[in-house]
């Protein structure tokens, strides 16, 4: 009886740590993802979404950028990325979110997104003024009235896109950058276990199971 007791407490033991209880899968909820709760809806429908939350303020997201862009030249055709800027800078990082959308509205994003992180971490330009912007933005071909109607406070689409993703940051819970956020469920971050390389294999990982469990 003693045997028995003994063999039940050692399992009971064996359950409570997740880390043995998920021996059998390579990455571990609280370990190296997170769980977000309550989960959010995904913007796409019928897809997997992966959504990059960073800000150009953000040393780190500037160097998960070449990484990101690897990734993303091998992405599933079952998944939607998106990227979300965000303000956890607080005021000093706002501004670089209306940058992002500014870029998206005038159809210059591709051009100016990695210009961006290099203007600001590479040649130390802050661009943290509408002035510093206005200039940048010229080097793409956008004149300044463009620039002042898609920058400025009236602008709808640049203000609802900018208060949606400040929104969303703070649903999904986000409070570092980089994060990735899989179909509004998991956060990974390369605060985790193995830095920012083992973040893509934790997000391959995450919509795989997501696509298992869609298939289901």
């Amino acid at each position: 009886m003693k045997k028995i007791t003994f063999l039940f407490s050692v399992i009971i033991g064996l359950m409570a740590n997740p880390l043995i209880v998920s021996a059998a899968e390579p990455f571990v909820a609280g370990v190296d993802y997170e769980l977000i709760r309550p989960a959010q809806a995904p913007m796409t429908e019928g897809k997997i979404e992966v959504t990059e939350v960073f800000s150009y303020g953000c040393i780190h997201c500037s160097r998960l950028e070449p990484l990101m862009e690897r990734w993303l030249k091998n992405k599933p055709d079952d998944v939607e990325f998106i990227r979300m800027p965000t303000a956890l800078g607080g005021e000093r990082w706002k501004i670089y979110v209306r940058a992002y959308y500014t870029a998206e509205a005038l159809g210059v994003l591709e051009q100016t997104h990695q210009a961006m992180f290099d203007a600001i971490h590479r040649l130390k330009e802050p661009l943290n003024s509408k002035e510093l912007l206005q200039a940048f933005f010229a080097n793409y071909g956008v004149d300044a009235k463009s620039f002042n109607r898609a920058f400025g406070k009236r602008s709808f689409s640049v203000n609802l896109n900018a208060n949606r993703a400040i929104d969303l940051s703070s649903r999904y819970g986000i409070k570092s950058t980089p994060t990735l956020v899989v179909n509004g469920k998991y956060r990974i971050t390369s605060s985790e276990r193995g830095g920012q390389r083992a973040i893509f294999k934790v997000l391959d990982y995450l919509i795989a199971k997501e696509r298992e469990a869609a298939n289901l």
